[in-house]
């Protein structure tokens, strides 16, 4: 039976987190005028997430499935759920997101009225861990790598949305998955990301859709402590470095013999070398730690490079698929099929 809409959980080891994102889901039957449902995809845990699923079963309001994908990766977690998910949009939750009570009903009908929409995301707030102690320049430095997102008051195209809460066209998305894959690898359990969802989002773009902000969608991300760390915002900056390199090729979709390490970018080579610069003449133990980490950053933009050099027949591979894509990926007939 076809419904309306799939919420797509995938999670790592998730039990002590899963039963607030679930019990915030199950608000939804209060207000909803769509059918749903809910998918948690359990990705190799080992601390028993599935049993703590499935004792939602027969209390949750609406059908709830878990399924266990045994191959690390959200990735592969991702495709299990879209493979299974009967709505004909999606929106992927993360196991420490709590949801609107009103976001199947916003969500699905603003897809249903924009039938030019390919993914849609909304407002992300924060929400912190009890006794965590709060970086003065979070909103500044932090909440753009700990998915906190608001792009104001108002409804936006042309504003790509990220993983959480990324709601869309399941067809497409699962089409996207089937016969294209991708380039960037996405977390494996406790690992970080590498804005495999950007990617998505931008190729979905480039098909001729439209992405959208949707100011009615609203979440909380709850943030621990350990993830409020200067470290771990350096790490998630260097991730994001590597990412920007390949994404910046999507967007331009140039040929690829251009992008090799003889051709990195002056601005980078640039920075690479002050950077440098700055370790070997350290005036402060401070001063001596940011530079090592600028020379990390831009040393990780360089191997960025280099990967894409070594893996140009892939790179190819995609680029040339979007140029040409079937026409079962572009608006204009998609529409027809899902109509019919």
């Amino acid at each position: 039976m076809t419904l309306d809409l799939s919420f797509i959980i995938c999670t790592y080891n998730g039990a002590r987190r899963l039963p607030e994102t679930l019990s915030h889901l199950a608000l939804q039957a209060n207000l909803t005028r769509y059918s749903w449902e809910v998918l948690v995809i359990d990705n190799a845990s080992t601390d028993g997430t599935s049993d703590v699923a499935c004792e939602w079963l027969d209390r949750f309001p609406v059908s709830l499935e878990v399924i266990r994908e045994n191959t690390p990766g959200k990735t592969h977690a991702l495709k299990t759920g879209l493979r299974r998910a009967r709505g004909r949009y999606f929106t992927i939750v993360d196991d420490d997101n709590h949801l609107c009570p009103d976001w199947v009903d916003v969500a699905v009908g603003f897809m249903d009225a924009h039938p030019m929409a390919g993914v849609i995301g909304g407002r992300i707030d924060p929400t912190f861990e009890a006794q965590a102690i709060i970086p003065r320049d979070f909103h500044e430095r932090y909440k753009g790598f700990l998915a906190i997102r608001d792009c104001g008051e108002e409804d936006k195209s042309e504003e790509m949305p990220i993983g959480a809460g990324m709601t869309g066209r399941t067809k497409l998305m699962s089409l996207l998955y089937e016969r294209l894959g991708s380039y960037l690898s996405d977390r494996v359990g406790g690992g970080l990301g590498s804005c495999e969802d950007l990617e998505k989002s931008l190729i979905i773009q480039l098909l001729g859709w439209e992405v959208w902000y949707v100011q009615g969608l609203r979440m909380r991300h709850w943030i621990p402590q350990s993830r409020l760390t200067e470290e771990y915002i350096d790490r998630l900056w260097v991730e994001a470095a590597i990412a920007d390199v390949w994404l910046g090729v999507l967007r331009n979709l140039g040929p690829t013999d251009h992008l090799g390490l003889r051709h990195l970018g002056a601005r980078d080579r640039r920075l690479l070398r002050y950077e440098t610069l700055r370790c070997c003449f350290p005036a402060w133990s401070a001063r001596q730690k940011r530079a090592r980490f600028w020379r990390g950053y831009y040393e990780a933009r360089l191997r960025a490079y280099a990967e894409i050099e070594r893996r140009s027949n892939e790179v190819s591979r995609i680029l040339e698929f979007i140029r040409t894509a079937s026409p079962d990926l572009r608006p204009e007939v998609s529409q027809k099929i899902e109509l019919a």
